[in-house]
């Protein structure tokens, strides 16, 4: 987990509700966030765009800086997460990825910051991943059948071995015979 993990416990000067501190919080939590040499630049530079939005977000919504819960984090998790996992050679799953992401992001930070807006991006996200899977899966199923089939004749040969050798003395035995 990206941002979560980096959630400080609230502070004095977090409670404290002045713009400044909580403006240096979030700017502390996105400069570790940002620094995370898993993320690709193509997504760091889009995670960078929700700095404004969640310092709006943390003015209206105390619980985004007491909650590693929050539907941001978690948005910004999931995120992070699903990149992590995407190969380096799969430039074209990084590609979709990316162009995913970006209206989403865009969506985020030309609205006003609200709550739902981050929880509506996340159940995106979820669905998406979740899309991403199937197709995997889905790409991946006639490798798996020819694996499988391999697997089978490799399993079957040896018992496959003796009958085929029985049939054939039978077979020459048979044809000696008729001779």
């Amino acid at each position: 987990e990206v941002a979560a993990s980096r959630l400080p416990p609230r502070g004095a000067d977090a409670d404290a509700g002045g713009d400044a501190a909580t403006t240096a919080l979030l700017g502390r939590l996105f400069a570790r966030l940002l620094d995370d040499p898993q993320l690709t630049d193509a997504l760091r530079g889009s995670l960078g765009r929700l700095q404004a939005p969640l310092q709006q977000l943390a003015r209206q919504d105390p619980g985004l800086l007491t909650s590693e819960q929050h539907p941001a984090w978690a948005l910004i998790n999931q995120l992070a997460a699903h990149a992590g996992e995407l190969p380096a050679q799969d430039a074209t799953r990084g590609e979709d990825f990316h162009r995913f992401v970006e209206p989403l992001i865009d969506r985020l930070a030309n609205a006003p910051a609200q709550p739902g807006a981050f929880e509506q991006a996340l159940g995106d996200v979820q669905r998406f991943v979740e899309q991403d899977r199937v197709e995997r899966v889905e790409r991946s199923r006639p490798m798996l059948d020819a694996l499988g089939q391999a697997e089978e004749a490799k399993r079957l040969l040896p018992l496959l071995r003796p009958q085929v050798a029985l049939q054939l003395d039978r077979a020459e035995a048979v044809s000696q015979l008729l001779r």
